[in-house]
């Protein structure tokens, strides 16, 4: 098995591993994707969601908007990041 990580630069892989001998790798590596927070998974952190609210705070001409996100154009159909 390889992990691969993307962004807008690239692609990086980890070393080729056997996940029948090397159990605790394969785990390891879960639960630390488990145990990251939206940030680290790659969720954009200027999105605040709160009150069953999604919106984005902002400063134009000295003042300061909230632009609400009502609507989903288009749904990525895998995992991206």
């Amino acid at each position: 098995m390889h992990w691969w990580v993307f962004d807008r630069l690239g692609g990086i892989a980890s070393t080729r591993f056997n996940i029948n001998q090397e159990g605790l790798q394969f785990v390891s590596a879960v639960l630390g994707f488990l145990w990251m927070n939206e940030g680290q998974l790659g969720f954009d952190s200027t999105i605040i969601t709160a009150e069953n609210e999604r919106y984005i705070d902002i400063e134009r001409n000295g003042k300061k908007e909230r632009l609400i996100i009502d609507g989903v154009m288009k749904r990525a159909p895998c995992i991206a990041g």
